[in-house]
């Protein structure tokens, strides 16, 4: 990045070689139809090029790269909602089922908040060491190798903190 940063063009192919397919792995895992993930891996590309001049040495690339990611991720979410098309409903479809069918994705919808929010305040409220592992691999969706990445610790390390840091999870819910 540092290279780029530099004015070497060159540099940029390198991070698109080398990251687009674990970008491409990470999206999949949040977006599913390949045209939408297409689209996503390239606006997260031109962020990154419209906003390298906010990336500091200092900071891990890997973390920087992702945050920009994830935000496209949520930002595709968020017009889904606002988009929401009446055209895949036929004429055959009556109003009373999209009402239920809504009260079911509403009902899933909420169920999944309150995990995730649980988990959430989980990682950020409990001091220890385990509940950050859990973290970067539940709540951010990083791998177990771009967590050894971002942590420098060994892969093996990284899988029974976050196996610890559940089981510490369960017990508190229970």
């Amino acid at each position: 990045m540092i290279a780029y940063q530099g004015g070497n063009i060159a540099a940029f192919n390198e991070l698109y070689r080398r990251f687009k397919p674990r970008l491409n792995d990470w999206i999949r895992a949040r977006v599913q139809n390949s045209h939408d993930r297409e689209d996503i891996i390239h606006d997260t590309f031109l962020n990154l090029i419209r906003f390298a001049n906010t990336y500091s040495p200092s900071h891990k690339f890997i973390t920087w790269f992702y945050t920009i990611a994830k935000n496209q991720v949520i930002e595709y979410w968020k017009s889904k909602k606002r988009n929401v098309s009446i055209n895949k409903y036929d004429d055959s479809t009556s109003h009373r089922d999209l009402e239920i069918a809504d009260d079911r994705n509403v009902e899933r919808e909420v169920q999944g908040r309150h995990i995730y929010n649980t988990v959430r305040f989980y990682v950020e409220n409990h001091g220890g060491n385990f509940a950050r592992f859990v973290g970067l691999r539940d709540l951010e969706g990083f791998s177990y190798e771009e967590i050894s990445q971002i942590t420098g610790l060994p892969i093996g390390t990284i899988k029974s903190r976050i196996s610890r840091g559940r089981k510490e999870l369960r017990w508190l819910l229970s």
